[in-house]
């Protein structure tokens, strides 16, 4: 597949909740399914540096590194003998408006522009990174400190069902889906000793969605990154309703 976007993407901060299947039920596209661990349905909030980004092999200025927060969740689609174990974005924030303009053109994604800041504090045995976003007037916050020791995902483990899926998926109908795929090597982890998460806007997310935030996470850790590369998207149409 031909390269619409590439950049590295780093410190990623993963945490991730229980849901309610029903309430993915209007994000899930056409053609696919939820791809559920040991039966059970998962959102991540996912913040991590969006750095070195060049589109169509191009470096555009001011638009190279920033910081990117997104709500996702996990499906899959079976395309022949193949399974392609995907993320659908219920919202993605990025601190500039051209970079959202063009992913929701492109892919009929659901970006939306808002101040974002990042910071990272580094130790001899830990590092801080923290991520912010600003809206109505207030900073929401996800941020951790974790070791500084690299592990190895796991075969079979929580975190490596969490990381290792390859392909997006974005709804454009009840029949008609975009599919693109997302290269990266895997990635190592680093174990989150402290987790600070703070949301306010309700609306961001909507109602029923934010009350999983009022919980604390499942699990959370941090994935060191990687160069990743974007393919353009394809769209597929099916009379295959998406499911749970």
């Amino acid at each position: 597949m031909r390269t619409f976007l590439s950049a590295h993407w780093n410190n990623l901060i993963l945490a991730n909740f229980p849901v309610d299947a029903h309430l993915l039920l209007p994000f899930i596209p056409a053609g696919t399914e939820l791809d559920l661990w040991h039966g059970q349905a998962y959102v991540s909030l996912v913040a991590f540096g969006f750095d070195q980004t060049k589109v169509l092999s191009v470096p555009w200025p001011l638009h190279r590194n920033f910081e990117e927060i997104n709500l996702r969740f996990y499906v899959k689609r079976i395309d022949g003998s193949d399974v392609k174990r995907g993320v659908v974005f219920i919202k993605e924030i990025v601190p500039r408006w051209l970079i959202a303009t063009m992913a929701n053109i492109f892919y009929n994604e659901r970006y939306t522009s808002l101040p974002t800041r990042r910071k990272v504090e580094s130790e001899k045995q830990t590092m801080g990174v923290a991520y912010e976003w600003k809206s109505k007037n207030q900073w929401a916050k996800v941020g951790v400190v974790v070791s500084t020791e690299q592990q190895n995902l796991l075969p079979g483990s929580f975190e490596e069902f969490i990381a290792e899926h390859y392909w997006g998926y974005t709804r454009v109908s009840g029949t008609k889906t975009i599919e693109y795929r997302v290269d990266h090597p895997p990635w190592t982890l680093q174990k989150v000793l402290e987790h600070c998460i703070v949301l306010h806007d309700e609306a961001l997310y909507g109602s029923a969605l934010h009350k999983i935030f009022e919980n604390q996470p499942h699990s959370i850790f941090l994935a060191t990154g990687s160069h990743v590369r974007v393919s353009f998207g394809r769209k597929l149409v099916t009379t295959q309703m998406p499911s749970i």
